[in-house]
């Protein structure tokens, strides 16, 4: 793949997927943010952030791109988290 242009049509075609898989983690989120609220647990579990990253990080052979990957996964952990504080905090009493 050496044309610009083709590369960027690649990138885009993964950033479509990107979105739906986003979206699609969001919804488990909804659901996370739920089971917590219900039963009066924080939204925040570094220990299974931590099992997570641990799990999935080795799998990236290249240590640059790993290092990339973790922070690439800990930005959606945030993003989770905040989606399930806004859930949590704005849910109908």
């Amino acid at each position: 793949m050496t044309d610009l242009t083709e590369a960027r049509a690649q990138i885009r075609e993964v950033d479509l997927e990107m979105r739906e898989l986003f979206l699609k983690r969001m919804e488990a989120a909804t659901a996370v943010a739920a089971w917590k609220k219900e039963r009066g647990f924080p939204v925040e579990d570094r220990e299974q952030e931590e099992r997570i990253l641990s799990e999935l990080s080795p799998q990236v052979e290249d240590e640059k791109l790993r290092e990339l990957y973790q922070k690439y996964q800990q930005t959606m952990m945030d993003l989770s988290k905040e989606w399930q504080q806004y859930l949590i905090e704005n849910a109908t009493k």
